[in-house]
């Protein structure tokens, strides 16, 4: 990954937009485009927020031309799937749209932050804004936030966010102590904070050991069996970790065939004792035999091996195995298109379709 720049000055924009978007589009297209400089971020139903370097006016420029270019790709994809409450067609290309959702030129509101003290606190109010808008309880429940890629990769000792923190405040940081000052704002009504999320060790000996799978398991013949010890977790729960830690629209079987989450998925599955078999007919609705060659592909290298640290984590914790979407229901109660189910099982669909990046 690329190294950002070391920013001494910082700047907290602010960009609405219509609330009728994609949001796994839009944060996907956000990240690519400014997730190696911004310091935190957090997407809510009509807005966003980011803290960003405070940087030259042509770069501020392509930066606000990036973020119109994600709104408008995720106005698209949210379109896409609007029901006509008319006559019940789904609107498509060509069809006409509500208002706003075809999206204009974004200009973000842009603050410039004074000082350490001012930067510590402007972190702490783009991390709580789902609290304060009443859509979660708990900063580490809202899906579309850095704030839990920051606990997390602090938690598993493999995450930027927090060491860029650090960088930034001039002061070493802590998974725990930082999220207990960000949780612990009397602005939302608990002066004692939440508690950092605590990892099942037995969980997290069976996914993240490095001898908990073997190349010679992919053989359909041998199919890898969990210890006795592995705590019993369900298809549905390896699925929904997955898709929140990847941040992907279940169901999981919709994903791209080279999607890194179907991967992570079968391999976490194998691990944990379930039989290639199962994970084909049940997770990711394919053949047995393409399940073993993701796990063959996929199992090696540092990348994986910390994937599946922080799956043991996501897993552990119903606050990041099952987050908090912006229109407040969970992962778990991922939503359909008004009216469309009885037309999506007419056509043996499930869910709306995977939005593809």
């Amino acid at each position: 990954m690329k190294t950002p720049p070391e920013f001494k000055r910082w700047a907290h924009w602010t960009v609405r937009f219509a609330p009728m978007v994609d949001y796994a589009v839009l944060w996907q297209r956000l990240e690519s485009a400014l997730g190696h400089h911004w310091l935190s971020a957090c997407v809510m139903p009509d807005h966003a927020h980011f803290v960003l370097p405070a940087v030259a006016s042509h770069t501020q420029t392509h930066w606000a031309r990036a973020v119109t270019a994600a709104v408008r790709r995720a106005a698209r994809a949210g379109a896409r799937y609007v029901e006509n409450r008319a006559d019940g067609r789904r609107l498509g290309p060509g069809g006409a749209r509500p208002p706003g959702v075809q999206g204009s030129a974004v200009q973000p509101s842009i603050e410039r932050i004074s000082g350490t003290d001012h930067l510590r606190r402007t972190l702490r109010y783009v991390a709580l804004n789902p609290m304060r808008k009443g859509i979660c309880r708990d900063p580490l429940q809202y899906l579309y936030s850095t704030h839990r890629d920051l606990v997390l990769g602090g938690a598993t000792g493999t995450g930027e966010m927090l060491d860029r923190v650090a960088r930034a405040l001039s002061a070493p940081q802590s998974a725990e102590r930082f999220h207990a000052y960000v949780s612990a704002d009397p602005s939302t009504g608990s002066v004692v904070g939440t508690p950092c999320p605590k990892l099942d060790h037995s969980l997290a000996a069976v996914l993240a050991a490095p001898d908990g799978y073997s190349p010679s398991a992919a053989a359909p013949s041998a199919p890898p069996s969990a210890p006795p010890s592995a705590p019993p977790v369900t298809l549905a729960a390896i699925e929904r970790a997955v898709c929140a830690l990847f941040r992907v629209e279940l169901p999981l079987a919709r994903a791209p065939r080279r999607h890194p989450a179907r991967a992570l998925a079968a391999v976490a599955g194998m691990r944990l004792g379930y039989p290639g078999a199962t994970l084909a007919r049940e997770l990711l609705r394919t053949h047995r035999q393409p399940v073993y060659r993701l796990v063959a592909r996929k199992h090696a290298g540092d990348a994986r091996m910390r994937q599946l640290a922080e799956l043991a984590w996501v897993l552990s914790d119903d606050r990041l195995g099952n987050p908090v979407l912006p229109d407040g229901r969970k992962v778990s109660e991922w939503c359909r298109s008004p009216g469309s189910e009885a037309r999506d099982q007419a056509k043996g669909v499930g869910m709306v379709p995977f939005a593809r990046f």
